[in-house]
């Protein structure tokens, strides 16, 4: 595993929350003065959203996912906010095949059972 540890910035994952336009609209909608103000509220953040994604999914990357699915698109936003959200109730961090541990801004390498049982190759013979 090696000393090697990566910075991280606890204040700008923080800071995603700015970037859940599903729940700023929502929020909106539900603190609305009037029912009108709400639904044009969620419909803007509907049009642009799914305008967005078919923008970056269908016209730049040519992706036939986005082209068929593009209704679930709100869904993904909905499903990306809870996982954003239940990230805050740990502290590790799975990235590929290595576990880390968050601390003091940091992410330390945690090492894994396997890699405490493993034994040097015993040669034949």
């Amino acid at each position: 595993m090696g000393a090697h540890r990566a910075a991280c910035r606890p204040l700008s994952y923080f800071g995603l929350i700015f970037t859940h336009g599903l729940l700023w609209a929502v929020l909106v909608a539900l603190l609305a003065p009037a029912k009108a103000v709400a639904w044009a509220c969620l419909a803007a953040y509907l049009v642009l959203r799914l305008a967005v994604a078919w923008t970056v999914g269908v016209a730049v990357l040519h992706d036939e996912t986005v082209r068929r699915r593009w209704w679930l698109v709100p869904l993904r936003d909905a499903i990306h906010f809870v996982i954003w959200l239940a990230s805050f109730a740990s502290n590790r961090v799975t990235w590929g095949d290595a576990q880390f541990m968050m601390k003091k801004g940091e992410m330390i390498p945690v090492a894994t059972r396997s890699e405490h049982c493993k034994t040097p190759a015993q040669p034949f013979g």
